[in-house]
């Protein structure tokens, strides 16, 4: 057996090597090399060291040296997951940087260390096996075989192991093999057929059908490595006539790459042999051999296999595509293998689905790093006739789209020009394809992708120019007509209505994603991004999307006079950055696109918007006279412009208006947000009467583009009407039938159950026939409408949704506003609204809003800018609703918002004057008048909480629970205090047993709520007497059994009693007139008439054990 060897236990810290052998193994690639890095360092500097101290003829190698090599060669057979990755790397590097460690010497310690014995387990097995490998693989990584001075016999020695391995197991062959290559590589012919070939004899002298893939794959490396004939004299006759590697073997390769699945899941390495030869050599017709290549081997034999073989296709593609050029694309992207790549992504079930979704995400982050228009023809490609134009529909995923918005600016300008030729000249005359797709199909489809562009790519101030190209696209199909071609892309072609729609709605979808997309301000360098103002919806020159449209607009409508009259109105660029002059920028910039739509409406609205703009630019606004009405300050007119422009059938319109709202909301004033509030209070029902018209072709915001609606929806028209419609029109239209019918009806009568007419004419059963068509369409008619109330309905919904938005946006961006409080009782009104399945997102949302974002503003108005009276009126108001909650859900939401509005009240600090203060006199009375009027303030929250309380303690069909009242004595001690004398008279008279407990437990609160307070302990003295004096007549009713409370309520009782006596001996210097003599003899009373029964009881049952 070996000797073990150890390092130096004399050596120091600094040459300590062992903590770093168990890094090596880490999974970490980085610590593996910094690890091997420092192991290297100290065993270099170890045998510098020992090579000086002349110790070089007894041992070459210093103690650390030998150890490392033998610890390294020990590790790789270990089983741990990256071991043989840092251990062999390592290895490498040793033989590489130390002659003196022989290749002999290694081979010794493999053959002692890494030894198969046959009682050994098949796992301990493998290991050894794969760790021989890697001996011999690092030997060969080294380079010591090919050094001048090499020793053949090394290189005969490491051969014939490797081949000897190959042979033992399966699993060995690869690996094994791969390393043989590599020395097949690196050494001269001469060498390979005096000391290699002969190791390789067996199985150079093989036939086709005796050929495995490795086997091939050592052919292959002789024919590329070396190109004479004279290794052909090393092969066997069917092997060696003609080059292997030829056009007319590419049959018989077929056969024999079947088999290289052994290595499923991984690729084997023949693959990369075999690449070689189309990349390397043979350029000149590498374009016409992987042509065949790829038809014979990949496409007839792999595609038309097992599942592990076309598995391996999936893989090999991944390998393969960084390599191909432009050409080759449509080489390997073939038909048989789009078509298993659509079925495969297609389902989820099938087996190759996770292989076709890896080799998805290969593609997207290879369009992301491909310069050149590799990338442009894989989508070609998939969208062609051999894959499908919709490719992403069929497959279920967003393949085509996720690729395209991970393309380079070369790649993605090529698919952009060919999309505009597509949609000018068809998919049919640009692909080159047989299959007829039809152009407005074609028209429809380019416009989805363009929007897709915009949606999903990661959009970068480089991607600005193509953007422009892509709107000024989109606006002229959607819009214009030319007499002639404007420019090599936008052609005079005619356009049917149905894409000119399509074409709208894919523009302002455009938009309104671009509003959601901000440049860089930091890195733009124009004067217009500021810090204060978001990018949000700008170019990186600092002017909005809109504006870029306005002046596509007017480039390419140059002859309508009119339009361009109102449109010139709208060309505003603001000469500053405040907010409210960017606010109508953005509007007058995007507004007009609509002028095309809805010319009078969108005309009118511009003028009204440059009126707004006109008195916002007023420095001074005349006075009205006192006889004159007062006319609307310019933020409620925009206010009301922009709940009107939310109506549109647009949702880049709608976008367009909470962007705007952000940056004007801090000038709203209180008829603004009224405007606001009004049309979503319940009072203001909007299915009646409402002042805003919302636009009958609603869309949903959340809407996809894409998506068309079925067929279906519009067929079931007759089964959408309400059960109440249904039966009264019903019963009308069993009328109308039995008019229509006439007389016939009494015949019918007359006759038997199965009634017919067969005794009528021609001309009388054709009057029947128009009087019955009349009925029905009567009949279709009715339900036709009941739809559309419908419609209309779900569209006000929305609408309320939308604006519900603008108050979201107004509570997060002025939460320190006056106007927040006004926001309290429209919402707190929608609450109480009977929820169904058509308002219930409606009413769950402003929920949410009032619980989650408005009750829990911290930065609430602090000044003196609130309204105390308005905002008292509000909170009484509130009070009114909580003693009338219908519900334990709606009484949880006014518990929420009461808490809130008592912040508020008490942060009021109301000021009558806003004059500076020039006397001493003066400040004083003016902080006398705030005390007064703080003062005021907090009498009617105790006003509200003993309305309350009394509410709680006298009513059993109360909804106030013992949980709000001592939250509201936690949160509010000084307040709760204030009505102990009504807290003690409800412990005397509360409605029942029940509520004087619950005063017992409020009392004791308040008794914990008031200790960090020293004012109210010294308060707290004057009711003591009161205290003392209830405590003692309860406990003396108790005691004689006249109580109204019940034994199992006696406990709250006693446990308030216990803690007003620690409360009274813990703060005795405060509580000066407490005496709780009186109270100690009623609790000795109480305690013996309770343990006089106790006893009796007790020795009745078990005699002198009582006594114990």
């Amino acid at each position: 057996m070996a000797k073990k060897l150890r390092p130096n236990p004399d050596s120091n810290e600094q040459n300590d090597i062992l903590p770093y052998f168990w890094t090596l193994a880490s999974v970490d690639e980085d610590e593996r090399l910094a690890s091997g890095e420092k192991i290297l360092a100290v065993v270099s500097r170890l045998q510098a060291e020992h090579e000086q101290q002349g110790y070089v003829q007894s041992n070459k190698l210093c103690n650390e040296l030998q150890y490392t090599v033998q610890r390294l060669v020990k590790g790789l057979g270990s089983f741990r997951k990256a071991a043989r990755l840092g251990f062999s790397t390592l290895l490498a590097e040793v033989l590489k940087q130390f002659n003196d460690v022989s290749v002999i010497s290694l081979l010794h310690l493999s053959s002692e260390h890494l030894v198969v014995a046959h009682s050994a387990k098949s796992e301990e097995k493998r290991n050894n096996y794969i760790g021989q490998v890697f001996v011999n693989l690092c030997i060969i990584s080294s380079g010591r075989l090919y050094q001048p001075k090499a020793d053949t016999n090394d290189l005969v020695l490491v051969t014939k192991n490797l081949f000897q391995l190959s042979k033992k197991k399966i699993y060995l062959r690869e690996i094994a093999t791969t390393g043989i290559a590599d020395i097949i590589k690196k050494i001269p012919f001469k060498k390979f057929a005096e000391h290699v070939a002969p190791i390789l004899q067996p199985d150079l002298q093989k036939g086709w059908n005796e050929t495995t893939p490795e086997i091939l794959m050592i052919v292959l490396c002789i024919e590329r490595t070396y190109n004479d004939k004279l290794y052909r004299k090393l092969l066997s006759k069917e092997l060696g006539d003609a080059k292997l590697f030829d056009i007319k073997n590419f049959s018989r390769i077929a056969d024999i790459l079947k088999g290289s699945t052994h290595t499923h899941p991984r690729v084997h390495n023949i693959w990369e042999e075999i690449f070689c030869f189309f990349f390397t050599s043979h350029k000149n017709s590498s374009t016409s051999a992987l042509t065949t290549f790829w038809n014979t081997v990949v496409d007839d034999a792999l595609l038309n296999s097992s599942h592990e073989r076309k598995f391996l296709v999936f893989k090999i593609i991944e390998m393969i595509l960084p390599k191909l050029n432009d050409d080759q694309v449509k080489i390997v992207l073939s038909k048989e293998f789009l078509r298993t790549f659509i079925n495969a992504l297609s389902s989820p079930k099938n087996y190759l689905h996770d292989a076709a979704k890896h080799l998805v995400t290969f593609l997207e982050n290879f369009a992301g790093t491909d310069n050149s228009l590799c990338s442009f023809f894989v989508i070609k490609q998939l969208i062609s006739s051999q894959g499908h134009i919709n490719f992403d529909t069929i497959t279920h995923t967003r393949t085509v789209q996720s690729i395209v918005a991970k393309m380079q600016s070369k790649c993605l300008l090529e698919y952009l020009s060919m999309i505009k030729d597509m949609f000018n000249v068809g998919y049919e005359s640009v692909l080159h394809t047989p299959e007829t797709f039809g152009l407005e199909q074609s028209r429809i489809w380019v416009a989805n992708q363009m929007l897709a562009l915009v949606k999903f790519r990661k959009l970068s101030v480089a991607d600005e120019h193509w953007i422009i190209d892509l709107l000024r696209f989109l606006l002229f199909h959607s819009y214009f007509k030319a007499g002639s071609d404007v420019d090599e892309l936008i052609k005079n072609i005619e356009i049917s209505e149905a894409v000119r729609k399509i074409c709208r709605e894919r523009l302002q979808s455009a938009l309104a994603e671009l509003s959601n997309y901000g440049a860089d301000s930091a890195s733009s360098s124009n004067k217009r991004s500021i810090k204060q103002l978001s990018m949000t919806g700008r170019r990186s020159n600092g002017f909005y999307w809109g504006h870029e449209i306005l002046l596509l607009i007017k480039e390419l409508y140059e002859k309508e006079c009119e339009l361009m009259e109102v449109l010139k109105g709208s060309n505003l660029v603001t000469k500053d950055n405040k907010p409210e002059n960017i606010a109508f920028e953005v509007l007058f910039s995007h507004l007009g696109l609509t002028v095309f739509e809805n010319t009078e409406n969108s005309v009118e609205l511009i003028k009204e918007l440059q009126v707004c703009y006109g008195k916002l630019s007023t420095k001074k606004q005349k006075p009205n006279s006192s006889n004159e009405q007062k006319e609307p300050l310019w933020i409620e007119v925009l206010t009301e412009i922009l709940l009107s422009v939310m109506t549109y059938a647009s949702n880049m319109l709608r976008s367009l208006c909470k962007n705007v709202f952000q940056l004007i909301c801090n000038h709203l004033t209180s008829d603004g947000l009224k405007s606001i509030t009004d049309v979503i209070d319940p009072q203001n029902d909007m299915n009646q009467d409402s002042s805003v018209e919302v636009m009958s072709d609603f869309q949903e915001d959340d809407k996809d583009e894409d998506e068309e609606e079925s067929l279906d929806e519009e067929s079931s028209s007759l089964e959408e009407v309400s059960d109440e419609e249904t039966v009264a029109v019903d019963e009308g239209f069993r009328q109308e039938v039995r008019a229509a019918l006439g007389s016939a009806v009494d015949d019918m009568k007359d006759n038997d159950s199965d009634a017919s007419l067969p005794d009528y004419d021609d001309d009388t059963m054709l009057q029947l026939d128009d009087a019955l068509a009349s009925a029905f369409k009567k009949r279709l008619e009715l339900a036709g409408h009941g739809k559309a109330k419908k419609e209309t309905k779900r569209a006000i919904i929305y609408y309320k949704l939308r604006v519900l938005d603008l108050i979201e946006i107004l509570v997060k961006q002025c939460p320190s506003s006056p106007l927040i409080i006004d926001l309290v009782l429209p919402l707190l009104r929608i609450t109480t609204v009977h929820k169904n399945k058509d308002n219930k997102e409606f009413i769950e949302r402003t929920e949410s809003i009032l619980k989650n974002k408005l009750c829990k503003i911290q930065d609430h108005n602090r000044g003196d800018k609130m309204n105390a009276d308005h905002a008292v009126e509000i909170f009484n108001e509130v009070t009114e609703k909580f003693l009338k909650s219908s519900s334990q859900a709606a009484f949880s939401t006014n518990n929420t918002v009461y808490f809130f509005l008592i912040r508020v009240l008490r942060a009021i600090n109301q000021e009558t004057e806003s004059l500076p203060l020039k006397t001493k006199s003066q400040s004083t009375a003016k902080s006398s008048r705030s005390k007064t009027y703080k003062k005021d303030i907090i009498e009617h929250i105790e006003l509200s909480f003993r309305r309350m309380l009394k509410d709680f303690m006298t009513s059993k069909k109360t909804k106030v629970t013992t949980t709000f009242c001592t939250e509201m004595i936690r949160r509010f001690p000084e307040i709760s205090f204030a009505l102990m004398e009504d807290f003690l008279q409800y412990l005397r008279n509360g409605i029942n047993s029940f509520r004087k407990a619950q005063a017992s437990i409020l009392l004791s609160a308040i008794i914990t709520a008031i200790q960090p307070y020293d004012h109210l302990k010294e308060s707290f003295n004057g009711n003591c007497n009161k205290i003392e004096t209830i405590f003692t007549s309860t406990l003396n009713e108790i005691i004689a059994k006249n109580s109204e409370l019940k034994k199992k309520h006696l406990k709250d009782f006693l446990k308030v009693v216990l803690k007003y006596s620690n409360f009274v001996r813990n703060n005795a210097g405060a509580c000066t007139s407490c005496n709780l003599s009186d109270i100690k003899i009623q609790i000795e009373k109480l305690v013996g008439s309770s343990e006089e029964p106790q006893q009796t009881n007790s020795r009745k049952r078990k005699g002198p054990a009582a006594d114990s």
